[in-house]
């Protein structure tokens, strides 16, 4: 007999920047953004997405205190002007189980599963950015400011983005390098089919966690360097 599973697990993390108001198999890791570019990385799957607030640059600074950006699961976060928002999922797998022997009257199934060099993807990376839309013309000092504090945004953003995408890598190099051999028992046939199932779902979702936790520490060492701190706004250049 052939299993078949989608066992799509999907875990979601808002790996925020906390912004202050004032597919082939492959062994290369994804390419580091670059602040010179103004982008997110081409191999990235970050969908970029701007709300507009229009109104002063000092309504627009107390919009962001009291409301934030919105997220891309629709919530709000005061403070925050800007978030990247990572959806990993484990790919499907299909084996046809190995009948053994078990104790006690028992039946047993085991099968050991290819090493797919892929088998955790970056579904999506959603990042969303406050844009400040002045109402009426602004000086070419105000429009400079504005346009250099969206650029640095989009950059921090940037590389959450991309540590998500690192992240998942390094977690399809741990995987193929590991045996995937599972067994699983039961007093009947389904019963051990599905006791054989579930361990291997464990086991997927279990590193689908680690990769989520793994960025979510990234995340903080990234806000704690001099790169990743709040980046401020001046609207005395708007005045």
């Amino acid at each position: 007999m052939q299993i078949k599973s989608a066992a799509r697990f999907s875990l979601i993390l808002v790996a925020l920047a906390i912004v202050g108001c004032a597919s082939k198999p492959s062994s290369r890791a994804p390419r580091a953004p670059s602040p010179a570019e103004g982008r997110v990385p081409a191999s990235s799957k970050a969908n970029v997405q701007y709300d507009k607030f229009t109104g002063s640059c000092n309504a627009w600074d107390n919009y962001i205190a009291q409301k934030g950006v919105q997220d891309c699961a629709g919530r709000t976060h005061p403070g925050w002007v800007g978030s990247t928002r990572c959806n990993v999922t484990a790919a499907g797998y299909s084996y046809t189980p190995k009948r053994e022997e078990g104790i006690l009257g028992r039946t047993c199934f085991s099968v050991e599963l290819p090493a797919n060099p892929n088998q955790f993807q970056l579904a999506s990376a959603c990042v969303r950015i406050v844009d400040w839309v002045p109402p009426s013309a602004i000086t070419q000092s105000c429009a400079d400011n504005r346009v250099n504090w969206l650029d640095r945004v989009l950059v921090h953003e940037q590389q959450h983005a991309y540590q998500c995408e690192m992240e998942v890598w390094k977690a399809n190099q741990r995987w193929v390098k590991r045996n995937h051999r599972y067994s699983g028992c039961g007093f009947t046939e389904s019963g051990a089919l599905r006791e054989l199932k579930s361990k291997i779902d464990d086991v997927l979702k279990d590193e689908v966690g680690r990769i989520m936790d793994s960025i979510e520490r990234e995340s903080d060492r990234f806000h704690a360097s001099s790169q990743g701190r709040p980046i401020i706004t001046n609207c005395n250049v708007c005045k």
